[in-house]
């Protein structure tokens, strides 16, 4: 049985205790500023209201006026970080507080009747500009004002009222009521300035209400992507085992066609499924490099050579310019992604023209890759917007040809981490222009193919543990049609059965095995068993959980679908680093 745990706060609530926290942090930040002006002020009284005899009790008020300074200077810092009581309770703690700080300022009235007309003026300037900046230290907040305020202005008040003036009696009169009115007017303004404060913090807790909004918003994105394209490609991967075993069966022409455009249809599939597993990836942070040095020209034109064709029949013409054969120590497949994928939007939105792609130095350290094509452009408002996931201009209809708008998304978090940044430029209806820029190791002199070694995987022993049966099935399929030995197992035990009765050269573990079993615990389990046995993990699971755990675990991984070519090759790179395989230990496996 699930039980749900809720707060029984209501979201008012939350919002009234946060409103008062940030309140009390405020008032506490405040009087941290003022205990300089306030020893001043001390001076100041001290010097208008100093007499032999009131020196002494002079000193006495002013060391209780900073002695109360120098507590709340330390009780209401506490009163912020004590977060076990309500807010309200600590705020009326801070009143209190206020109202004994109030008091001891009214004390100071003792000296009033002793001082000429002209001291009186002053004195009383000076306690009314203290309560004016008692509004903005209390931030309007009118209980604190009034506790302070209160008893001194009231005190100076009553005074004004029972002293003679000896240049004109209707002056102390006048002066008590103008004291009443600023008071008055204190308050009315220290209504205002509170009101200011509710609303920026009620815009600043909306704020912070919609960020994690949108956070959660995007991590349901991501649990989404996660389960459909699981199941999404658990289907996908064994038709494209499937095809692949079936493509080496003998066919005639007309079988061999449409097994060949089966396999393009699910290839096309693929890498749609792949992009929306690299944006996982990259918001998951489970994209690792792996760094090498390599020619960034021979990488561009392998890449632009794969367009030439599509290029070829659209009439565009697509061509390289290089000024610079810049070298890199970086991962040349992301790179290579890169490129592609800003290369693949050129063409998608090229018509008719030229696409043209170009490497310069920026400087000593820098170079620079520009993509530039005269096809449809992007206008102004949409600059920005085309690095978002989904994005596509001008495709309300969402046609498959156009891909799923991905590919500058991806380019986008991409880039940053090979260290390099993208600019775009462009006009609507005359040209685009992406300028990706990365740091360079060096340069080279001519562009050289590397050299590509093919083995021959016959007579190898492949354990296969799904417990799909289809997916065995159709893996079985494709094995034995190159001519692999293989064993299936459909959950830890039996994959364990199998490799004690024989050990396979490889096992390929799917991650989600029956009962809950994990494929990570079945593959320390055969360890157990047969210590250096490669593995290689297959898996539909695209969290950011899934993907981060793993990573670290070490182990090799394809994601699901995954064709011929590119199991058959991790197959090779597996074995070829494995000790005794018999592979070499460089190069990887084509089929």
């Amino acid at each position: 049985m699930e039980v749900q745990i809720r707060s029984t706060r209501s979201p008012q609530d939350a919002s009234d205790e946060s409103t008062e926290q940030a309140l009390l942090e405020l008032i506490a930040g405040n009087v941290q500023r003022v205990p300089l002006a306030i020893a001043f002020l001390v001076l100041v009284v001290v010097s208008l209201c100093y007499t032999s005899e009131s020196l002494w009790l002079l000193c006495l008020w002013g060391a209780v006026v900073l002695g109360m300074q120098y507590i709340r200077f330390l009780v209401l810092p506490a009163l912020v970080s004590n977060r076990d009581s309500s807010g309200k309770k600590r705020l009326t703690q801070a009143a209190v507080l206020s109202l004994i700080n109030g008091f001891i300022f009214a004390s100071a009235i003792v000296f009033f009747p002793d001082l000429n007309d002209v001291s009186r003026s002053v004195f009383t300037v000076v306690f009314l500009g203290l309560a004016q900046a008692s509004v903005t230290t209390a931030v309007g907040y009118r209980p604190i004002i009034i506790a302070f305020t209160g008893p001194f202005l009231m005190a100076l008040t009553i005074a004004w009222m029972t002293t003679p003036f000896e240049i004109s009696p209707w002056v102390p009169p006048a002066m008590a009521i103008l004291i009443c009115l600023y008071g008055a007017i204190l308050l009315s303004m220290a209504g205002d300035i509170y009101d200011s404060f509710l609303r920026a913090h009620q815009i600043q807790f909306q704020l912070r209400d919609a960020l994690a909004s949108e956070k959660e918003a995007n991590s349901a994105k991501t649990r989404f992507l996660a389960a459909a394209s699981h199941d999404l490609r658990q289907p996908l991967h064994t038709l494209s085992l499937y095809g692949a075993a079936l493509t080496q069966r003998p066919l005639d022409n007309k079988s061999a066609e449409i097994a060949n455009s089966m396999n393009e249809a699910l290839s096309d599939l693929a890498t749609e499924l792949d992009a929306l597993l690299d944006i996982s990836k990259l918001d998951a942070g489970t994209v690792h490099l792996d760094k090498e040095l390599f020619d960034c020209c021979e990488s561009i034109v392998r890449t632009v050579n794969t367009y030439q064709s599509i290029c070829q029949q659209k009439g565009v013409t697509l061509e390289c310019r290089f000024s610079l054969q810049p070298t890199m120590f970086n991962d040349r497949i992301q790179f290579e992604r890169i490129v592609r994928n800003v290369l693949d939007n050129a063409v998608k939105y090229t018509p008719q023209g030229s696409i043209l792609v170009s490497v310069m130095p920026l400087n000593e350290k820098h170079f620079q890759v520009v993509i530039e094509d005269t096809g449809t452009g992007i206008s102004e408002d949409e600059l920005e917007q085309v690095f978002l996931e989904f994005y596509q201009t001008d495709n309300p209809e969402r046609e498959r040809a156009r891909g799923l708008g991905l590919g500058l998304a991806i380019v986008k978090r991409l880039t940053p981490m090979l260290d390099g940044t993208i600019s775009l430029e462009s006009v609507e209806n005359e040209f685009t222009r992406v300028t990706l820029t990365f740091p360079m190791s060096g340069t080279v002199q001519q562009v050289s193919a590397p050299r590509k070694k093919r083995t021959h995987l016959a007579e190898h022993h492949v354990l296969i543990v799904d417990d799909d049966n289809a997916v065995r099935a159709a893996t079985r399929a494709l094995f034995e049609g190159i001519g692999c030995e293989v064993s299936e197992a459909a959950d830890t035990q039996s994959a364990l059965t199998s490799v004690q009765a024989r050990q396979p050269d490889i096992a390929l573990v799917d991650l989600r095995l029956p009962r809950g079993e994990c494929g990570l615990k079945t593959v320390q389990k055969i360890h157990q068993t047969i210590v250096d046995l490669p593995v290689i993990i297959i898996t539909g699971e695209t969290s950011p959980a899934v993907l981060k755990l793993l990573n670290s675990s070490g182990l090799p991984y394809l994601s699901k679908p995954i064709d011929q070519s590119t199991l058959l090759g991790k197959i090779g790179k597996v074995l070829g680093s494995a000790p005794g395989s018999g592979f070499p230990q460089n190069g990887g496996w084509h089929a």
